[in-house]
C-alpha cells in the first residue's frame, strides 16, 4: 500500500509540475491540491464511509492550513462550511440507506446474508 501511495504521489507531483509549467496553474493552488490529495484522498478508499472520512479529514487539514497562514477569509470559510455540510449530509444518507437495507455493492456480498439473517422476523 505504501509503495502504491508513493507511486501515486510521484505521479501527482509530476502532473502538478506539468500543470504549473504548461497550464499556468498557480504554485499555491498546486500546493493546496497536493496537500488535499495527500491526506488519504489519493487513492480514494473504495469503501464509501472511509472515502467520506478521507475527504472530511483532507478538507479539515486544508482549512487548518489556511487558518495558520492567515487565509481564513469569510468567503473561503463559507466554502469549507459548505463542504462540511455536504459530507455530513452524505454520511446521513449512508446511514439512512443502510437502515433501509440498501448497502453498497462492495459490501453486499459479505453483508447481505447477515442482513437477511438479522431481519428474518420481518419476512
Amino acid at each position: 500500500k505504501k509503495a502504491c501511495r508513493a507511486f501515486v504521489q510521484s505521479d501527482l507531483d509530476r502532473l502538478l509540475e506539468y500543470a504549473m509549467k504548461r497550464q499556468e496553474l498557480p504554485r499555491d493552488a498546486a500546493n493546496r491540491l497536493r496537500n488535499f490529495l495527500s491526506h488519504g484522498c489519493l487513492p480514494l478508499p473504495a469503501n464509501f464511509d472511509e472515502a467520506l472520512d478521507a475527504l472530511q479529514e483532507a478538507s479539515r487539514k486544508l482549512r487548518l492550513r489556511d487558518a495558520a497562514e492567515g487565509k481564513g477569509d469569510t468567503r473561503r470559510s463559507k466554502r469549507f462550511d459548505d463542504v462540511t455540510r455536504g459530507i455530513r449530509s452524505l454520511k446521513q444518507l449512508s446511514i439512512a440507506m443502510r437502515s433501509l437495507g440498501i448497502i453498497p455493492l462492495l459490501e453486499s456480498s459479505k453483508n447481505s446474508q447477515k442482513y437477511f439473517d438479522d431481519n428474518a422476523d420481518m419476512r
